[in-house]
């Protein structure tokens, strides 16, 4: 069955076919002299085969090309894909005792390998990642973005949270916080720990009581054998010092289990670890379901090939019937179809050229990481409230604002810091730039932010954009021009927007309900100042642009794309359908003069 992507482009049939006739009728009241007839004459004697086979051609090339920018399609497959209506959030205990050895090469990176296996079964879900030891953090929210969960589970370092002990109850607690309120979707909690519940503020018991409520399972699983493993103890300079023995509670994690409907399985080696993911995913299979998506093969450039045969037929036909004529008709002639030919090659571009909607992973993407100052001087208050909530706030508006794109988040002070990969998963984005906890730094890096900025940048094929929030206050001599080197030995290009005003501010620092500003060595008051002139210097090296704080976040993605040029858009729809109708209309003016 065939069916048109653009079934629009047929109201085009009937006005071009009108002005088709009107132009021919026009012509005949049109008189030149000459000197002589005698080639007129010749050339005027058509049959009216000839007549009919002329008029047919041009009206056949019309019809064809308005098909062409129709875009005739049939169908070419069935494509099954999985999907599940799962939202699931992995809690991993990344405490002291992780370090045992009794896994290869030891519990951590077992459990984060055979982790990464597991989500790559589990694929079709949302997933999630909480890291715990003496408190609990979120590490990714839910996200379908395979690529950035596994970077984030790839960074997982046992010294990530500086609190000894094992909060299990607060594991829970934020493990169900990440779920939306989504009664269609079953929601699951995977809990990996290998000891005992001796930090945190919440009971296990009670975090496993508010799961059930909110209609959550809870499915734990106990690392090490129940007698416990020897824990090495390490010194400052890295030796081992001693051991202390690490237990698992599994009365308490079958309870957990229990309460939520879930199940406690124990896993005292490698292999019964990969067991117990295989058997949540066997648990949870009923969930998965298929969908089916309908792939479409393209016929147009069938009617390309009969367009070009027929403007060849046609251009062989002028050329014998005129072969008496003039050099200066003949060359006219072939100046024609030159520019006939050149419009028809603009047309198939712009009406029927391939889809450059930025699929993942795929075609022209536009990949954009957002740099933002996170320096103690981005607590001065000139503007409302200050220049940090301002900034996170614009960083929202702009990710809001990014679709079908991928984009990155970096927090920086006096140095860089990878808060987000680069994702699709807006949503996963915004959930970390809300839930982040990293403090005021006391310097400024620029250098650093922007080199750590290119690092996420992966893909050679898709173009790629820095956006720089920051007063520009740099504290450790920023260089442009080195800057602007390594920018474009890998293509990527720097916008800078100035947070704060030229007329500064002072930097508050706040002591519990105590405020004070900041003074330097010599006791003064130390006064911010949005520094542009670095910014426009750092901007121009990168081949971008210096964009002020009164500019909104749409002229600012507006900026980004038009300086990175087409192949950003979804050329299926929208402003591309306007432009085949242009191209196509002034094609047939012109060949029919």
């Amino acid at each position: 069955m065939i069916h048109f992507s653009n079934p629009i482009i047929f109201l085009l049939i009937p006005p071009v076919i009108l002005l088709f006739f009107l132009l021919r009728r026009l012509r005949k009241y049109h008189a030149i002299s000459v000197s002589n007839i005698s080639i007129i004459k010749k050339s005027a004697k058509k049959t009216g085969f000839t007549k009919i086979a002329l008029l047919s051609l041009n009206i056949a090339v019309i019809l064809l090309l308005v098909l062409i920018a129709a875009r005739p399609q049939g169908l070419g497959g069935i494509k099954e894909e999985k999907f599940t209506g799962m939202d699931m959030v992995i809690a991993m205990d990344i405490s002291g005792s992780m370090r045992a050895e009794d896994f290869n090469p030891n519990r951590i990176e077992a459990a984060k390998r055979i982790t990464l296996n597991f989500i790559d079964r589990m694929k079709g879900n949302r997933i999630g990642l909480v890291l715990f030891a003496g408190r609990s953090f979120t590490q990714s929210p839910l996200t379908v973005d395979y690529n950035v969960l596994t970077e984030f589970i790839n960074r997982i370092d046992l010294r990530m949270i500086d609190i000894s002990g094992t909060a299990i109850g607060d594991a829970i607690v934020t493990s169900a916080n990440r779920f939306f309120d989504d009664k269609v979707r079953s929601r699951v909690i995977v809990l990996l720990t290998d000891g005992e519940n001796n930090g945190g503020a919440i009971d296990p018991l009670t975090s496993a009581a508010v799961a059930k409520y909110r209609g959550i399972k809870v499915y734990t699983i106990g690392i090490g054998s129940p007698e416990g493993a020897p824990i090495p103890v390490y010194s400052e300079s890295g030796k081992v010092i001693g051991t202390i023995l690490a237990k698992i509670d599994e009365p308490l994690l079958t309870d957990i289990a229990d309460i939520t409907g879930g199940r406690y399985i124990s896993a005292s080696d490698e292999k019964g670890l990969i067991s117990a993911f295989g058997q949540i995913a066997d648990m949870e299979k009923d969930n998965i379901k298929m969908d089916k998506h309908v792939i479409y093969k393209d016929y147009y450039p069938h009617a390309a090939v009969a367009v070009a045969f027929i403007f060849t037929l046609s251009f062989l036909y002028e050329r014998l019937r005129r072969r008496t004529a003039s050099l200066l008709v003949w060359r006219n002639q072939i100046y024609k179809w030159i520019l006939s030919g050149v419009f028809i090659l603009v047309l198939l571009f712009i009406a029927i050229g391939p889809d450059r909607k930025n699929n993942e992973g795929k075609g022209d993407g536009l990949d954009i990481v957002i740099a933002m100052d996170t320096s103690l001087s981005m607590q001065t208050e000139d503007i409302a409230p200050n220049r940090g909530v301002y900034a996170n706030n614009l960083a929202r508006e702009i990710i809001t604002a990014l679709p079908a794109k991928r984009v990155g988040i970096v927090l920086f002070s006096d140095y860089g810091y990878i808060l987000c990969p680069l994702t699709y998963d807006r949503d996963a984005a915004l959930t970390l730039l809300s839930n982040r906890t990293r403090e005021s730094g006391k310097g400024t890096n620029i250098s650093d932010a922007i080199m750590t900025s290119a690092l996420l940048f992966t893909d050679k094929d898709h173009k790629k954009v820095i956006l720089l929030l920051t007063d520009g206050e740099d504290t450790r001599g920023v260089k442009a021009e080195k800057i602007g080197e390594i920018l474009q030995d890998n293509n990527i290009r720097l916008f800078t927007i100035g947070i704060g005003r030229k007329e500064g501010g002072l930097i508050p620092i706040r002591t519990g309900e105590k405020m004070e500003f900041k003074k330097d060595i010599a006791g003064e008051y130390v006064h911010s100042r949005l520094d542009e002139g670095l910014l426009m210097e750092i901007a121009k090296a990168g081949k971008g642009e210096y964009i002020s704080m009164g500019n909104n976040p749409v002229e600012i993605i507006k900026a980004v794309v038009e300086g990175q040029g087409a192949g950003v858009r979804d050329w299926k729809g929208g402003a591309s359908q306007y432009l085949s109708f242009v191209a196509l209309m002034l094609f047939m003016v012109i060949i029919i003069l």
